[in-house]
């Protein structure tokens, strides 16, 4: 179980750094909304469909649209994971096949916006 405590207090647990991945880049989506800015901060695993449907059959995206990284997993066949924090200085894309632990990637993720967003996450271990 994974306790975040948000900066104005409110508590939520959840099960999975991927369930936490998804509150963040919720949050963050909503922030964007509302301001009119651009997503800071997100956490996502494009699969290869989604990734070849875009490429393949959206004609009027021209091919430079699409960055070397996921021209490399369509080319392979594979998904990718983008990671972005705070701006786009921080970026990551990384190659993303069946055999990758993501686990640690969202983990880490999550730990650091919290801590630049002064949010309390913590791991709570239950007793058997």
């Amino acid at each position: 179980m994974i306790q975040v405590r948000t900066a104005n207090g409110e508590v939520k647990f959840m099960s999975t750094y991927r369930e936490v991945c998804d509150y963040i880049n919720r949050m963050e989506r909503r922030k964007a909304l509302e301001t009119g800015n651009v997503v800071g901060w997100l956490f996502i695993r494009r699969g290869y469909e989604t990734l070849a449907n875009l490429y393949y059959r959206t004609p009027q995206l021209d091919k430079n649209f699409f960055t070397p990284k996921e021209k490399e997993a369509i080319g392979k066949e594979i998904g990718i994971i983008e990671i972005l924090k705070g701006s786009i200085e921080n970026f990551t894309q990384i190659l993303s096949r069946s055999t990758l632990d993501v686990e640690p990637l969202r983990r880490n993720w999550c730990q650091e916006y919290c801590r630049g967003h002064g949010f309390e996450i913590c791991e709570l271990v239950e007793k058997k």
